[in-house]
């Protein structure tokens, strides 16, 4: 049994305009429809549309998820369930103040390439969870950045909770990861997306 993961990526930087193609091969991805689709947010707590977790309006049904740097952006959908996705360029959560805030006490990570892998693999979690950084990192525990990933342990009240990870190939620069809240395994297919050059003003 598994469950049915899409990635659309472009290595372009961060636009609306961008996120809703993504978004929209995603969807179709995961469908086989041509029919147009939007996203908006939604706050867990308040409500608000203004910030908060992505979600497909009048597709509540599939459960998406964005994340972007200032050179690559990336969009992740299901099915029925929820997911998550981060992406950092490589070794860029070199910082001993980050591991300070980051790593379980019963976490390690060797050097600033192991530190970022075990960042995104949290925050894709954290995403699928629909917390983000409101649980603090430091309680959730994986296995170590040389290994498939994989929760250890997670705080109350997701204890019990099955959470499936898998690390992305983002081209070289990036690291990535996706996290789908499922029992059974993730088959991830990841959609690269070359962005249209824009047009040269008329002269």
């Amino acid at each position: 049994m598994s469950v049915d993961v899409v990635v659309a990526w472009a290595r372009a930087a961060p636009s609306v305009a961008l996120t809703g193609q993504l978004v929209g091969t995603v969807a179709r991805e995961l469908t086989g429809s041509g029919d147009a689709v939007t996203h908006t947010h939604l706050c867990p707590r308040c409500g608000s549309d203004a910030h908060g977790r992505p979600v497909l309006t009048g597709r509540r049904d599939l459960g998406i998820s964005v994340a972007h740097t200032d050179e690559v952006t990336a969009v992740a959908g299901v099915e029925g369930t929820s997911v998550g996705v981060d992406l950092e360029p490589v070794g860029v959560a070199g910082r001993p103040s980050i591991a300070a805030v980051l790593l379980h006490p019963h976490e390690h990570a060797g050097d600033a390439e192991e530190l970022t892998r075990t960042w995104v693999r949290k925050e894709s979690l954290l995403k699928a969870l629909g917390t983000g950084l409101s649980v603090d990192p430091r309680e959730v525990e994986l296995t170590g950045p040389g290994e498939a990933p994989q929760a250890r342990r997670l705080p109350a009240p997701f204890g019990d909770v099955a959470v499936r990870m898998q690390d992305l190939g983002l081209g070289a620069s990036h690291v990535g990861c996706v996290s789908v809240l499922s029992t059974a395994a993730p088959v991830v297919r990841v959609v690269r997306l070359v962005p249209a050059e824009p047009e040269a003003p008329a002269r």
